[in-house]
Formats: structure tokens, C-alpha cells, sequence
């Protein structure tokens, strides 16, 4: 599956949270002047491509300030990985293909327990909330 941009994916994004709502949903939250991220981008594009069950967005903290999770992020890039109603991780990460693969199999094996206690909102909310 491709990665989305909310700039240029929003209906299509909403309408794929939509359809699969029990689908893992990995959210990237960087921002253009960060060196990081930036040479990140083609490495989070490979691994969306190479998992098509699972949703990837990246969100630029600039542009979409409405679809953050948490106002006071302190590092980039910064990773939320949700499904159903449920987040299961939300915090920085080395931009690494080796992290975002050991999160990801970890969550699919059961092994990262749900962290929703309210404070953490949904992403599809957020994104659901601009309309």
C-alpha cells in the first residue's frame, strides 16, 4: 500500500480507515526542516509498499497540527501504531527499517499491550474531525 499524505490522501485515507477499521494504522509525525525525517521518507515509502495490511501516514507536524496526537512532541521522527479503537505504541523511534519491523511484529504477535487510558486520541478521529 502506498504511503499517505493527509495534504494529498484525505478522502482516500478516511475511506481505507473506513473499509478496514480493524487494519494496523502506523502514523509518522515529522516535519520538513527536520534532516531526519527527511531522509527517512523513502524508507517508511519502501516499508508501506512491503506491507499492504497495514495503513502508513505521514503527517508533517506543520501543515497538520490538527492531527497530532499530543501538542509537545520533542522527537522526531515520532511513531503512533493504532487499530480498532486501540493504541498500542506512541514515541520516537531511531528512523530505522529494523525498528518499525520489530514494532510491527511485535503488535501483530500480541506482544505490545493497548495504551488507550483516554489521553491518546485516535488518529481516524482526528482525521475524522476535520470535515
Amino acid at each position: 500500500m502506498p504511503l499517505f499524505y493527509p495534504e494529498k490522501h484525505t478522502s482516500e485515507l478516511q475511506q481505507k480507515l473506513k473499509e478496514t477499521p480493524d487494519a494496523w494504522v502506523l502514523i509518522c509525525y515529522c516535519a520538513a526542516w527536520c534532516r531526519t525525517c527527511a531522509g527517512f521518507e523513502s524508507v517508511i515509502k519502501d516499508f508501506a509498499q512491503s506491507h499492504p495490511e497495514l495503513l502508513c501516514v505521514w503527517v508533517d507536524i506543520e501543515e497538520h497540527e490538527d492531527l497530532l496526537m499530543d501538542e509537545d512532541l520533542e522527537d522526531l521522527p515520532t511513531f503512533a501504531l493504532q487499530k480498532d479503537q486501540q493504541s498500542f505504541f506512541y514515541a520516537p523511534l531511531p528512523p530505522m527499517m529494523e525498528h518499525l519491523q520489530r514494532l510491527l511484529q511485535q503488535a501483530e504477535q500480541g506482544l505490545l499491550p493497548a495504551q488507550n487510558d483516554g489521553e491518546l486520541p485516535l488518529f481516524r478521529d482526528l482525521l475524522e474531525q476535520r470535515n
